[in-house]
């Protein structure tokens, strides 16, 4: 692997970590000083992570079916400025980003400068039938966030370290709020590249940490199978919170998070691959140091 540290060296010096692991063992490794153990911006790679307390909170009996209504737990945004189908959208509308409800992340107006991001995202026209379309929404990820604390009486950020975070051994992290206490669920993640990499050893092992199976299998398969066509910003498939691919009849699916944060999983090699990066501009070139560097030398 001295190719591929040269090769990020020379034309991918915004990349502050690489780590390939296979069958639990680190096989390669670039690291800049300093960055293989910091806690920075984990970005969009947040969406995924709320996905796996989702498989967590299912697998301990706090949501049953995918397909109830989120409005049920929002009784107090129930007002004449909700379009009817919005009482349709469901957790796997959310899940699948597949809501309908006009996307406003990019809005000069949008969630982001609203003083309540859930009821202003939950009052957004219904621009497309529930179910029907996919629309890559923050907004709609921090819904979820909201849904989480509805159902356990913990915010995400409690929530990941009882029940991920400390299994996993992860002892650092950070998590930023909005006004009303609910953690960002579309970004706002802090994480290590070593724990990213316990995470996605995580889905790699079945769930199971320490012998306790700690995520609902079913959702798992689930939720890391294509089950939109997704589109922008990865133009891959999409599971629930977790993106889909494939190169050369081999499957896999990661998480993306803005300026080419990267969690890539390959259940039929064993392989994972981690990227850690500076954030301020998208860097979507980083997913071909996967594709294009290591995936092709464990399917050749």
């Amino acid at each position: 692997m001295d190719s591929l540290q040269q090769t990020v060296e020379n034309h991918y010096p915004h990349i502050y970590t690489v780590s390939v692991y296979q069958s639990g063992e680190l096989i390669s490794e670039f690291a800049k000083p300093g960055y293989k153990h910091k806690v920075r911006t984990v970005r969009s790679v947040t969406k995924s992570i709320i996905a796996t307390l989702y498989g967590i909170a299912i697998q301990q009996g706090y949501l049953k079916n995918l397909d109830t209504p989120v409005m049920s737990y929002f009784p107090d945004y129930r007002s004449g400025k909700l379009d009817a189908s919005t009482h349709r959208i469901t957790f796997r509308h959310l899940l699948t980003m597949t809501s309908g409800l006009d996307s406003s992340d990019r809005q000069p107006k949008g969630y982001f400068r609203s003083k309540n991001w859930v009821r202003f995202y939950l009052e957004r026209p219904v621009k497309y039938e529930p179910g029907t379309r996919f629309q890559y929404s923050s907004a709609g990820s921090h819904v979820l966030s909201a849904l989480l604390y509805k159902l356990t009486s913990l915010n995400v950020h409690d929530f990941a370290r009882r029940h991920l975070f400390m299994p996993l051994g992860i002892t650092r992290s950070q998590w930023s709020h909005d006004q009303q206490g609910y953690y960002h669920g579309g970004f706002g993640l802090d994480l290590s590249s070593v724990s990213l990499s316990r995470i996605g050893q995580l889905y790699l092992d079945g769930g199971a940490a320490n012998g306790s199976q700690i995520i609902s299998p079913a959702f798992m398969s689930e939720a890391t199978q294509k089950q939109v066509a997704g589109g922008f910003p990865e133009s891959d498939g999409y599971g629930y919170h977790w993106w889909t691919g494939a190169f050369s009849e081999v499957d896999y699916f990661y998480a993306a998070g803005l300026g080419g944060q990267y969690i890539f999983i390959v259940p039929g090699l064993n392989l994972l691959t981690v990227i850690t990066s500076e954030s301020r501009r998208p860097h979507l070139e980083n997913k071909k140091v996967f594709t294009d560097l290591i995936l092709p030398r464990y399917t050749s």
